[in-house]
């Protein structure tokens, strides 16, 4: 059996605007940057653990399920989102499933 984790974080945009501060538009890309460097795992109930991925989307249409989705804000325009992907792929026999 197969399964596909996918989750979705809407981080707001406000760093790439003017009305941000000046360390706001530098710490802010810096902490997603090293969000998405680390080496994440979801562990399952019995400890096997499975990588996580994790993408920094600057747009919507990046993932086209998020695009279908998450309609236009009227505050998209001034302070547009960035999104954090998760995803993950869990794997287990049909033995392990049935158990």
């Amino acid at each position: 059996m197969l399964v596909s984790l996918v989750v979705i974080g809407e981080v707001s945009g406000r760093w790439k605007t003017r009305l941000a501060s000046e360390r706001e538009s530098l710490d802010v890309p810096a902490t997603l940057n090293e969000i998405t460097a680390l080496g994440w795992e979801f562990k399952d109930y019995g400890g096997t653990s499975f990588p996580v991925k994790i993408e920094l989307l600057a747009n919507k249409s990046e993932y086209p399920p998020l695009a279908r989705a998450r309609k236009r804000d009227w505050m998209d325009r001034l302070i547009p989102p960035t999104y954090l992907k998760l995803s993950c792929q869990i794997e287990y026999s049909d033995t392990d499933a049935l158990e």
